[in-house]
């Protein structure tokens, strides 16, 4: 630590080096304060804005609605400062207070907070505009304001607004004027384009009621019915001015958390050598401003009712998928034991599926115990045979079978339906008599049997 002679010593030079032995009692309580604090607000800062986020990008209905898209944009970069801003500032306070050998200069924290918050507000900005598009120029705002050209737009702005703010703190050593001009600059139009939609659009929100109002009355004075078109109107209106309010009560909040901000850089300008300003202060506003990434998920969870119906199915849906399977690893032990229920195959499935995985010389058996239904053939024909027995037993299955008798004109013969071969055809043919004819003119009768 550099001093000298002439001037007292200070416990943080321009380099933010310091000595933790002539730190008093409060400055040590206080930072150790700040390190639990923002130890215990990062997890809740990540995972309330990871809801927000999953909600609206898990759900097509809501990521196409632009307003909601600029939520999570907002929550996009709160959760920045709960995975980023909030570890480093914890660790960067215990490193200063165990007086670490590790570099624990703050120009990396403070880089991070600056550009962090200043995200926070350009989205804040951009949130507003399009708010005031909505219900200043509804016609211009359904047309041309896309999903698309949202996102754009608020990506653009995140590159522009953070490049003139750092480049300001980059050129600090060199010029200090530069840095306090690129800050002013930058907070300036962000808190103007702020202020001027928020009050614009609540000045045309309390008109708008005020008008419906006084036609309301004049319809009930004539009794005459509301049109449908004006009724539609009336509740897109309200729709809108309720995200305008949401969007105020955030802005509300922010204003909040950052007057402590505030305070410290226009109460202690002027003091350079006070404990409460270099430890104790600072801690606490950048603690504070921290909080609020908390602070707007909750906001939006309440004010946003699709939000909020989306993150309780997406919490319904976690539940029951974690639980799923704890129960069927419960309940396996007891649905072995009981018993399966009897199903008993079909017909065709029988000789398809051996269930007792028995040899091939069983399945004639099995196949014999079930008997088919009794067919009658006509015409002589050959009954299927369900047993798949050799073709010697095709005859005596055939035999069995009497066919009606059939008389033949003409001397025709009958049809073979048994496929036999040529040397029985004779018998069959001497087994069929045919009828007795007379020959007249002493005609020789036919000889049947050759």
């Amino acid at each position: 630590m550099s001093s000298n002679s002439t001037q007292p010593a200070c416990l943080i030079t321009k380099d933010y080096e310091y000595n933790v032995s002539s730190l008093s009692f409060s400055v040590v309580l206080v930072s150790k304060g700040n390190a639990v604090v923002n130890a215990l607000a990062s997890p809740i800062t990540v995972s309330m804005n990871v809801l927000i986020i999953w909600s609206v990008l898990g759900s097509r209905q809501l990521r196409s609605v632009r307003y909601n898209t600029l939520l999570a944009a907002l929550a996009l970069t709160d959760l920045i400062v709960g995975v980023v801003v909030q570890p480093l500032f914890c660790l960067n306070l215990i490193c200063w207070l165990k007086d670490c050998k590790i570099s624990c200069r703050r120009d990396i924290i403070g880089t991070l907070f600056i550009l962090c918050n200043c995200l926070t507000l350009c989205t804040m900005m951009m949130a507003c505009f399009e708010r005031y598009l909505a219900i200043e120029h509804p016609i211009f705002h359904r047309t041309k304001v896309t999903n698309t050209r949202v996102i754009i737009a608020t990506a653009i702005v995140w590159v522009i607004m953070p490049a003139s703010l750092l480049t300001g703190r980059y050129f600090a050593d060199t010029s200090e004027t530069l840095q306090n001009v690129s800050a002013v600059v930058v907070s300036s139009v962000i808190a103007a384009v702020i202020l001027y939609c928020t009050t614009k659009v609540h000045i045309t929100a309390f008109l708008h009621r005020r008008r419906r109002r006084a036609t309301k009355a004049q319809a009930q004075n004539q009794n005459a019915a509301v049109p449908a078109n004006e009724q539609e109107e009336e509740k897109r209106e309200k729709q809108e001015y309720r995200e305008a309010v949401t969007m105020g009560i955030i802005i509300a909040a922010s204003i909040v958390f950052f007057i402590p901000l505030i305070m410290y850089f226009v109460v202690f300008a002027s003091d350079a050598s006070n404990d409460l300003k270099h430890f104790i202060f600072p801690s606490i506003a950048f603690t504070i401003v921290n909080l609020q990434s908390i602070v707007n998920p909750v906001i939006m969870s309440l004010r946003v009712k699709p939000i909020r119906k989306e993150i309780a199915k997406k919490l319904f849906c976690l539940s029951q998928r974690t639980n799923t399977p704890t129960h069927q690893q419960t309940n396996q032990p007891t649905n072995q034991s009981t018993d399966k229920p009897n199903i008993k195959p079909t017909q065709q499935d029988q000789p398809n599926n051996n269930p007792t995985n028995k040899p091939s010389n069983y399945q004639q058996s099995d196949q014999q115990a079930i008997k088919p239904p009794t067919i009658r053939p006509t015409n002589h024909q050959t009954i299927n045979n369900p047993t798949n027995k050799p073709s010697n037993y095709q005859q005596s299955d055939q035999q069995a079978i009497k066919p009606p008798t059939i008389r033949p004109t003409n001397h025709q013969t009958i049809n073979n339906p048994t496929n036999k071969p040529s040397n029985y055809q004779q018998s069959d043919q001497q087994a069929i008599k045919p009828p007795t004819i007379r020959p007249t003119n002493h005609q020789t009768t036919n000889n049947s049997t050759n």
